[in-house]
């Protein structure tokens, strides 16, 4: 299987989802449950879009007397008739019968009367209509993870609690014998994986950090089915591959798992696995520092959105490559690198070891080669983010 046909299956996933509200200080990476109409017109109101005086266009060249001056937030009705102005500040609605507004630095007041300096002012100068933007009513948002400037525009409707999906509960193993906590003392192998993963996944779920499965099979399959009754989703990290003592696939078999795809034919990561049964998920990551993250890196993000009702396409741009790049290994190659000069460049020659941390932490993108791939230096390649 390939990584895209590993996505598709991804988006094909059918997951039910629940809901609850939440105001809007708490919405930033939320998704919206719903698709969002405007709730009123926008502008509300027909108001100025700079400091200086609302009157008829076909009166600029004359002095007009100033009526009054307009703030922002003062709603009173007000009227110009012929020969009249009023000054006016941004963002103030804009009188009766004016139908522009001219700059306050191109205006001089002499005998009372307010001049016009500049030599033309368009009808509808400097002013901006009612609805404009948008009216109520129209389709305005999207279902879909909720940003600042969603935030924005939910508030300037009068918006304070919304709906959205209740964040997907995810409960991360890692796993091995050798595996010790970054706070022991004893001998091993510090457990970098799990807490890399759980701290990339609170920006987009709701992550806690279950511990370290023993390599025991009772352990392996009631510590999953206890996990099961709490998380939406279940990260194993480790136990991947097909040694003996993994034993995170044949529980699996046991609980009545079925898996969505396994063992995909890219490196690093290639035994990643997801599994799912009732609404709940599995995702079997390799020991592997490099080969951990490469795997959240591609699949996790996908597969928590999709949770949520929603198709996740990560953001992608073309350079050209610094060098010729030819892999045959009968597998995709995910190849990390930074961007120079608008150029990306392949960390160390695209040559990696699984067991590395240190080059995801020199890295800012990444591409993904195809099989037996036979790239020419200046190609364009397609370049990602190096961000779970």
């Amino acid at each position: 299987m390939t990584i895209n046909e590993a996505l598709e299956n991804i988006k094909s996933l059918n997951h039910t989802q629940n809901t609850e509200i939440i105001n809007l200080f708490d919405a930033k990476g939320r998704v919206l449950a719903n698709d969002f109409y405007a709730k009123c017109n926008a502008p509300l109101f027909t108001n100025s879009a700079m400091d200086g005086y609302a009157l008829k266009a076909s009166e600029f060249k004359n002095g007009l007397k100033v009526l009054k001056t307009i703030f922002a937030g003062d709603m009173s009705e007000c009227e110009i008739k012929s020969g009249e102005c009023v000054k006016i500040m941004t963002g103030a609605r804009v009188p009766k019968g004016a139908d522009s507004v001219l700059m306050v630095e191109n205006s001089i007041i002499k005998d009372d009367l307010m001049y016009a300096t500049s030599d033309n002012l368009k009808v509808g100068e400097a002013i901006r209509y009612e609805g404009e933007e948008y009216k109520k009513g129209e389709l305005i948002i999207k279902k879909g993870v909720i940003t600042d400037e969603i935030i924005m525009i939910l508030a300037s409707n009068g918006v304070f609690n919304i709906e959205v999906i209740k964040e997907i509960k995810v409960g991360i193993f890692a796993s091995g014998l050798e595996i010790i906590e970054p706070y022991s003392n004893g001998f091993g192998v510090y457990n970098s994986n799990a807490y890399g993963i759980y701290s990339a996944f609170k920006s987009f779920s709701k992550p806690y950090y279950l511990g370290v499965l023993k390599d025991e099979y009772e352990f392996v399959l009631n510590s999953l089915k206890g996990a099961l009754d709490n998380f939406d989703l279940v990260v194993s990290i480790g136990a991947a591959s097909v040694g003996d003592a993994d034993f995170i696939k044949k529980a699996l078999d046991e609980l009545g798992f079925k898996p969505i795809f396994t063992k995909v034919k890219m490196k690093p990561a290639g035994p990643v696995s997801l599994y799912f049964k009732d609404n709940k998920y599995i995702l079997v990551l390799p020991g592997n520092p490099m080969s951990a993250y490469i795997g959240a890196l591609i699949y996790a993000r996908a597969l928590i959105y999709k949770m949520q009702g929603i198709v996740y396409e990560k953001p992608s741009f073309l350079y050209p490559i610094s060098m010729d790049l030819k892999i045959k290994n009968n597998k995709e190659n995910v190849v990390i690198g930074n961007i120079i000069n608008d150029t990306f460049v392949p960390f160390n020659n695209a040559k990696l070891s699984s067991g590395q941390i240190t080059p995801l932490n020199k890295c800012t993108h990444y591409i993904i080669c195809p099989i037996d791939c036979d790239i020419k230096q200046n190609d364009k390649v397609r370049v990602y983010e190096q961000s779970i």
